[in-house]
């Protein structure tokens, strides 16, 4: 009986290992295939300016999700001033970006009056759903979080051929529309799959908005670190080596994304499964990062060679083929598995209430990486140094981060 058990929890963990994977799949895909549509149907210049919107989204989620979803995920949401501090910060983070939004997309002539309020709402209705897809996760749902997203992808798309059918071509602004509607509706589903316990809302008396901020600020800060190293290695990119240099390694980019992703999901796996045994003995959980470190490495390592290997069958159907370079595709591939050696022990730290020791390790990391880029591409080196140089910094943030918590480990129990 009891090996029949401990089979069958090993199954259900395993699951929620897959289901937090398909959960960052599912979202990238639901998007992906949002972008596509429209792609198709504007020109130009309109999908540009559509670029410029959908990049405002991810930056006002990645602020969310670090000031809310990541709190929720980590404090003790179900205490009454904590719960009802986080209220008090989406509530904050919502209005601000519903504003920003509006106000920010009119002023730079992207949108006109109606659709600009029209992109705040939209802005503020996927921030929205992303807090409910993180509660989902922290209740380990990862299941119902893919249902969500595809509930998203659904009703977008045919809101977008229904306006090709009735309208004619589509409009900037009707996409932007889509993406209200879809947001609005897997809310909806997402509320509905909620546990009934995640559904209340307390009253705001006397909030603990200070303990969400102080850990959450963190998270926020340091959800930037990552695209803002990117952004800075682009620029490089493009001032040694010109834009079609830069268009070549973002095309391996995309041809390897699939594998950050992955990466990405068992890092939101991870920092949900550390705060759900954050009472575990700081050695025995830094044995558990040691290993989720080693089998994800080994896992990148093996699908970043596959893509390499697979280039001539995958790289026409998935971006044209056009400027991959399978040392652009390895130095990717490279990065993506030092991200995963990072993650285990980034997650586990701020599980710990390590968050400004981590922000100040990433911030080495990115800066080490960075330079090593630049210095690299101004010597004369090939644009698929730059990703291999951000991997050198993210490795060495890795053990820096590894080395804290062993000192943590070998010092007096927390």
């Amino acid at each position: 009986m009891k090996r029949l058990f401990n089979r069958v929890r090993g199954l259900s963990r395993r699951a929620s290992a897959a289901g937090a994977v398909t959960a960052q799949f599912s979202q990238a895909l639901a998007s992906f295939f949002v972008t596509v549509v429209a792609l198709r149907g504007l020109d130009a210049s309109t999908f540009g300016q559509l670029s410029l919107l959908l990049g405002g989204l991810i930056v006002a989620t990645a602020v969310m999700t670090g000031l809310v979803g990541d709190s929720l995920t980590v404090l003790d949401r179900h205490n009454r001033e904590v719960r009802a501090g986080l209220q008090v910060v989406c509530l904050g983070v919502t209005t601000a970006v519903l504003l920003l939004g509006a106000a920010v997309s009119h002023a730079a002539d992207l949108l006109n009056t109606q659709q600009a309020l029209v992109y705040g709402l939209a802005v503020c209705a996927f921030v929205v759903e992303d807090t409910i897809r993180r509660l989902l996760m922290a209740n380990l749902a990862f299941w119902r979080v893919v249902v969500v997203d595809l509930s998203y992808l659904v009703v977008a798309v045919i809101w977008l051929a229904l306006h090709s059918a009735f309208e004619g071509p589509l409009s900037l602004g009707a996409v932007i529309a889509a993406v209200l509607v879809g947001q609005c509706v897997a809310i909806a589903v997402g509320v509905r799959l909620l546990p009934r316990e995640e559904r209340r809302l307390v009253r705001q008396s006397s909030p603990d908005v200070r303990s969400v901020l102080a850990f959450g600020t963190w998270r926020a800060l340091q959800q930037t670190l990552r695209p803002l190293s990117l952004t800075m290695v682009r620029v490089a990119v493009a001032s040694a080596l010109g834009a079609a240099a830069l268009g070549g390694l973002e095309a391996a980019r995309i041809y390897t994304s699939p594998l950050l992703l992955l990466v990405q999901g068992m890092g939101g796996f991870l920092l949900v499964s550390y705060a759900r045994q954050r009472s575990a003995p700081l050695a025995q959980a830094l044995r558990k990062a040691d290993g989720a470190a080693a089998g994800l490495v080994a896992a990148s390592v093996l699908l970043g060679a596959a893509a390499v290997v697979l280039l001539p069958a995958l790289g026409g159907g998935l971006t044209g083929g056009e400027g991959l370079s399978r040392a652009s595709i390895a130095a990717w591939s490279a990065y993506a598995a030092a991200v995963a050696a990072t993650m285990p022990y980034a997650s586990l730290a701020a599980v710990r209430g390590r968050q400004a020791v981590v922000l100040g390790l990433r911030a080495v990391d990115t800066a080490l990486g960075v330079s090593l880029a630049v210095v690299g591409l101004h010597l004369g080196a090939s644009g698929s140094f730059a990703p291999a140089a951000l991997a050198v910094g993210s490795l060495v943030g890795a053990v820096l981060q590894r080395e804290v918590a062993r000192g943590r480990a070998r010092g007096p129990a927390d």
